[in-house]
């Protein structure tokens, strides 16, 4: 019985998860009507209308608004993760991450929810050879589970273990992406993949012997799509 419920628990969290996304997704597709009524009705000439709709989704996009949302594979962030961001600049781009492991979705005996904030920074400006995007950067990463702490328990001895609730995670990445220009909800969409390492094992990577570098890594797969 407790099986089962722990099975109709992380399906019902996994459908959250989505339906989240659908949430926030439904909402910037509103934000985005609700823009473009106003131009309709503002006093521009008809013949600058789609000059007009430009320059306002380009400079008067309201800061709260998303201009992407993203869902990853694996990463260190869970099996799967869902989220969305912000193009602050042409090559700094944060993104808040939301993600989930459990025994039925991911095959681990413990559930953990993770949150991280994850820091892009892209290497050029514009898409390398039209399509490639490489990046580099640096997560911050929350998890809770059973078996998490912020600060080492007492019965522990002082530096034995670390710290396993909130780690950093530098990575490096590239991603394939296609500009979808004519359409007026989705600038583009981009597949992603990167390689990241949490800040304990790179640490016990370069102390020890037991841990190798390749072993620190983690491969993460995601898409993007980006909105106007």
């Amino acid at each position: 019985m407790e099986s089962i419920l722990r099975h109709v628990a992380d399906r019902a969290i996994l459908i959250g998860m989505l339906l989240l996304h659908a949430f926030f997704a439904e909402s910037q597709e509103q934000l985005n009507k609700a823009v473009r009524r106003g131009d309709a009705v503002s006093d521009a000439p008809v013949t600058n209308a789609a000059n007009h709709e430009k320059e306002h989704n380009d400079k008067d996009r309201l800061w709260y608004i998303p201009s992407q949302y993203k869902l990853q594979y694996a990463g260190g962030i869970g099996f799967m993760s869902a989220g969305f961001g912000y193009e602050v600049s042409p090559t700094y781009q944060p993104v808040l991450f939301v993600g989930y492991l459990s025994e039925s979705f991911g095959g681990s005996q413990n559930r953990v929810l993770s949150v991280s904030v994850k820091n892009s920074f892209y290497l050029s400006r514009q898409p390398l050879l039209k399509y490639f995007r490489p990046y580099a950067g640096l997560s911050i990463n929350w998890g809770n589970t059973n078996n998490t702490f912020r600060s080492l328990p007492e019965y522990y001895p002082d530096e034995y273990y670390f710290q396993n609730k909130v780690h950093s995670a530098p990575f490096v990445g590239g991603e394939l992406y296609v500009n979808l220009k004519p359409n007026k909800q989705i600038k583009g969409m981009g597949v992603y993949a990167e390689l990241s390492a949490l800040d304990a094992y790179l640490l016990e990577a370069i102390r020890t012997q037991y841990v190798k570098p390749h072993m620190a890594l983690t491969l993460a797969l995601g898409l993007t799509v980006y909105i106007n």
